[in-house]
């Protein structure tokens, strides 16, 4: 029985473990913050974010909020911007 209760800590606390492993595809990709920061070098685009991140602070449930983030292409390329996606 103390064994039984044992094992089943045990695997209890290693799926728990697993379970909040970090997934290795979303730490591949670049952050707000990471792409606000890329130099354009060989003719690359390059972005230029003065601010990455706004709060609204407390909004009332259903309103309509907007805010606008000035975003410049300082590299020789065409910058493309996609899969925009809210925090």
């Amino acid at each position: 029985m103390h064994r039984s209760l044992i094992r089943m800590f045990v695997i209890a606390t290693l799926c728990m473990g697993l379970g909040s492993a970090p997934d290795p595809a979303c730490a591949a990709r670049s952050s707000p913050a990471d792409s606000a920061s890329s130099s354009g070098t060989n003719g690359n685009p390059s972005i230029q974010i003065s601010e990455t991140v706004f709060d609204f602070g407390e909004v009332v449930e259903g309103a309509m909020v907007e805010h606008e983030f000035a975003v410049k292409n300082t590299g020789k390329g065409t910058l493309e911007i996609d899969q925009v996606r809210p925090g």
